[in-house]
C-alpha cells in the first residue's frame, strides 16, 4: 500500500528513530537540563517562581506562607516528615508531621510568636475548615534548636507542637522512626536543608522499648486515641527495626497483617482506627483494650530485628 502513515504514527516513529541514532546526545541534554533546573531553582527569580507555584497548592501552599510569614521567628529551615515524605498522606485527614529548625534557642519571645502561628493554623483548618479538612488534628512535631538534630538521641529544651497545645519541653525532640523519616525523606517546605544524624539500629531499638514501655500500661490509663497511636507507632518502627524499611503508619499496619505476625489482631484494630479517623477511637475503645491485652505477651520480640537492616 502507497498510503501515507497517519501523522501520529510518523511522529512516533521519527522519536524512536532520533533516540536510537542519539543516544548520548539525548542523555547528556536531559542531563544538563537537570543541573540547569537545579542552578535555576537556586537564583532568585527562580525561587520566586517556585515558591508561587508551592503556595497554589491546596492547603499544603496556607501552611507554606505561613510558616514563610513566621521567618521572623529565626527559623532555619521547616520541614515536613510523616505519611506526606512516604507518600501515605491523604489531604484534608492526615495530620502533618513537622519539624521546625531554629538558628537559636527556645525563648519566651519564639514561643510566643510560634504559639499564635500554631493557632491561627489551627482557626483556618480546624475550625473553619479550609480547603476542605476533615480531619480534627492538624500538626504534630516541634520546634528545635539546630544543635539537637545533628545529635541522633541529642536531649534538650525544645518547643512540642500537637493539635490544641504549644508547650515547652525538655527531652528528645525528635525521637525513633520521626528521626529517620526526616534524616532520609524529609521534605523541606521552607528554608534551607537540614542534616539529622541518623538513628542506629540500637537506638531505634531504645526507642522501640520506650513504646511499648507506655503500651504495657493497662490501656484504661490511656485516651483511645493515645492507645491506637502508640500502637500505629510501635507497629511502624517495628517494620523499620526489623527489615530496614521506612513505612507510613497505614501502609505498616497493612504489611504486619498480611505477614500473619502474631500481633496482627491488634494491628487489625490500630489500622481500622486510623482509616475512620481519631474522632472514632473512642467508640472502640473496648476494642482498642482487649487488642492491647491479646498483643502484649508477643512485645518482648518486637525488639528483635527479623534480619539485620540498614536503617
Amino acid at each position: 500500500f502507497d498510503a501515507d502513515l497517519p501523522l501520529p504514527t510518523r511522529i512516533v516513529m521519527g522519536l524512536s528513530t532520533g533516540l536510537q541514532e542519539h543516544f548520548l546526545l539525548v542523555t547528556a541534554a536531559v542531563v544538563g537540563l537537570y543541573f540547569a533546573l537545579r542552578v535555576w531553582r537556586n537564583s532568585p527569580s527562580g525561587r520566586r517562581i517556585t515558591d508561587r507555584w508551592r503556595l497554589a497548592i491546596p492547603v499544603i501552599g496556607r501552611l507554606s506562607h505561613l510558616f514563610a510569614v513566621s521567618q521572623f521567628t529565626r527559623s532555619l529551615s521547616v520541614l515536613l516528615g510523616g505519611g506526606i515524605a512516604l507518600g501515605g498522606f491523604e489531604p484534608g485527614w492526615s495530620d502533618l508531621d513537622v519539624c521546625v529548625v531554629l538558628r537559636g534557642d527556645i525563648g519566651a519571645d519564639l514561643t510566643a510568636r510560634i504559639g499564635e502561628l500554631h493557632d491561627e493554623a489551627e482557626r483556618r483548618f480546624l475550625v473553619e475548615r479550609a480547603g476542605g479538612w476533615r480531619s480534627t488534628q492538624l500538626l504534630e512535631g516541634a520546634c528545635v534548636p539546630h544543635d539537637l538534630v545533628g545529635v541522633a538521641g541529642a536531649r534538650g529544651r525544645f518547643l512540642q507542637l500537637d493539635t490544641g497545645s504549644c508547650r515547652i519541653r525538655d527531652g528528645d525532640p525528635v525521637p525513633g522512626f520521626e528521626r529517620q523519616v526526616f534524616a532520609h525523606h524529609g521534605i523541606v517546605l521552607v528554608g534551607e536543608p537540614v542534616g539529622f544524624a541518623r538513628l542506629t539500629l540500637e537506638g531505634l531499638a531504645r526507642s522501640q522499648a520506650w513504646l511499648l514501655e507506655h503500651l504495657a500500661v493497662p490501656a484504661t490509663a490511656h485516651s483511645a486515641i493515645m492507645v491506637a497511636g502508640l500502637l500505629q507507632e510501635a507497629v511502624r518502627t517495628l517494620v523499620c527495626l526489623s527489615d530496614g524499611v521506612l513505612l507510613d503508619k497505614t501502609a505498616a499496619l497493612a504489611r504486619e497483617i498480611d505477614a500473619g505476625a502474631a500481633w496482627s489482631g491488634a494491628c487489625r484494630v490500630a489500622l481500622a482506627v486510623r482509616r475512620a479517623g481519631s474522632a472514632e477511637a473512642a467508640s472502640r475503645r473496648t476494642e482498642l483494650e482487649r487488642a492491647s491485652d491479646r498483643g502484649r505477651p508477643s512485645w518482648t520480640s518486637w525488639t528483635q530485628p527479623r534480619k539485620s537492616p540498614e536503617i
